[in-house]
């Protein structure tokens, strides 16, 4: 079974965040922007695209970067494009939020978004960002 994603349209976005994030929708928020910072020197903000995933998942990514350079925790170094930037800070965020709370919710979002990356064109660099 392929996933799949999709953009969100505008008219749900204000229930996007609260719907995936639950109580923990403005730290959910913070955290991406707070990792797309620490990762990718070279994010400078802007419009954020929301996507739901087939199996339930979600991510969301930065429009506006073509590539992207991600200097990641684990010692990768390496570009990518504004949406596998945007999974790799969901993933950071992801895991964080389920080990704070080790609520199942998160931890379920976790994988559902590892499940997806195995579709996506650049799941390489995406894989080495996180591992």
């Amino acid at each position: 079974m392929s996933i799949t994603a999709t953009v969100v349209e505008v008219v749900e976005r204000n229930n996007f965040l609260p719907t995936y994030f639950k109580e923990k929708f403005c730290l959910g928020e913070t955290l991406i922007y707070s990792f797309m910072d620490k990762l990718f020197a070279e994010y400078s903000g802007g419009y954020w695209e929301f996507f739901k995933l087939s199996n339930g998942g979600f991510y969301m990514a930065p429009t506006g970067y073509e590539k992207i350079t991600c200097n990641a925790d684990n010692g990768f170094c390496g570009e990518m494009s504004g949406d596998a930037a945007g999974i790799v800070a969901t993933l950071y965020t992801l895991n964080v939020i389920a080990n704070k709370t080790e609520q199942d919710h998160f931890i379920e979002m976790y994988y559902r978004l590892i499940d997806y990356i195995s579709v996506h064109d650049e799941s390489g660099k995406i894989y080495a960002a996180i591992d």
